[in-house]
């Protein structure tokens, strides 16, 4: 079905950016080609809306054939009005957020856990390393900033698709048996990279990993650095990245 954006639901979209209305109506937005291409493909998006213009649409008829969602057509105003863009796309999204079912921790040899991660885009970041290196499920504390926030998806280009989240407690993992090992300023770069049934924590940006969670780790690691040179620290997504590359290789 296709018709104009109306005001209405500029209202409803512009309502999505904020979690509050994320979480009441349990929807996100989404937008850039890129993105939403994977997004109409995938089998496993539920999309409400698409908005777009109508050179986009003529465009890509094709991909959109036969989806059971409404095409609502925008013009640059109309855009402007619902984009959280800086440069606004030719092309938005409006889309159920999937329920993910927690995995059977005993299937699971490798993970990853963040714990109170606030910027979106070191979260997205991270999913999309996560999908580089083929981890299916991360999980995360419930004070990390929301996966489905704009910026998050931004960051994840696309990997949030494709990248199970899911919130627990780490104790809970602690109870299966987990190695648990932490990203910690003062944490030793030499450590067994190999041991079974393993999660790495990743702490919030500012203060690291919390107190009660560093009473589950098994082992505090870092990441070996020229220090004199000046930096103090490494960026969340840049140090997991730098783990997850010698615990998968």
């Amino acid at each position: 079905m296709q018709s104009i954006l109306s005001k209405i639901k500029v209202k409803y979209i512009k309502s999505l950016h904020k979690i509050k209305y994320r979480q009441k109506y349990n929807k996100y937005v989404a937008e850039g080609d890129k993105i939403c291409e994977e997004i109409i493909i995938s089998n496993g998006a539920d999309i409400q809306y698409i908005v777009c213009n109508e050179s986009w649409l003529e465009r890509n008829k094709p991909l959109i054939k036969n989806k059971n969602f409404e095409v609502l057509l925008a013009d640059q105003l109309g855009f402007r009005s619902i984009s959280q863009l800086s440069s606004p796309s030719n092309i938005l999204c409006v889309v159920e957020i999937p329920k993910h079912v927690i995995p059977d921790l005993n299937d699971i040899d490798f993970s990853i856990y963040l714990d109170g991660i606030q910027n979106p885009g070191n979260l997205g970041a991270i999913l999309r390393i996560c999908d580089w290196y083929g981890i299916k499920n991360v999980f995360l504390s419930k004070d990390c900033v929301d996966v489905y926030n704009a910026k998050s998806i931004q960051a994840s280009m696309g990997s949030f698709l494709r990248v199970a989240s899911h919130e627990v407690e780490l104790k809970l993992v602690k109870d299966y048996g987990f190695n648990i090992f932490g990203a910690t300023i003062d944490g030793s770069s030499n450590f067994d990279s190999q041991p079974n049934k393993t999660f790495l924590v990743i702490g919030n940006e500012g203060q690291g990993i919390r107190k009660e969670n560093l009473n589950l780790l098994n082992q505090k690691i870092g990441i070996s650095g020229r220090k004199s040179l000046g930096a103090e620290s490494l960026n969340a997504a840049t140090a997991t990245a730098i783990l997850i590359d010698r615990f998968m290789t």
